[in-house]
């Protein structure tokens, strides 16, 4: 008598993340709300490997905060300026004036 065995194996990676939009509806900031926040994790467009990502955009306080790093703590990006000085990223850059 012989004994077939089948072995299947499998990876589960979790991840998490938060995002807030906050909109004011006396500014009608239904498009673009007055402040967005996002923490966690992401798959990164360039390299297609998970980082670990928080950014801050707040119009209300001029300011654009992004820091982006790997998983195992290298930093990728940071950026910590007003939100009027960050101009030319993103879809911006493309837009002709």
């Amino acid at each position: 008598m012989s004994i077939n065995k089948v072995i299947f194996s499998d990876n589960l990676n979790l991840s998490e993340s938060f995002e807030l939009k906050v909109k004011d509806k006396t500014k009608n900031s239904k498009k673009n709300p007055v402040l967005k926040y996002f923490q966690g994790h992401q798959i990164c467009v360039t390299t297609g490997e998970w980082i670990k990502k928080e950014r801050t955009i707040d119009s209300v306080q001029d300011k654009y905060y992004e820091h982006i790093e790997t998983l195992d703590g290298v930093k990728i990006h940071h950026c910590d300026e007003k939100l009027s000085d960050h101009k030319g990223h993103g879809s911006a850059k493309f837009k002709k004036t």
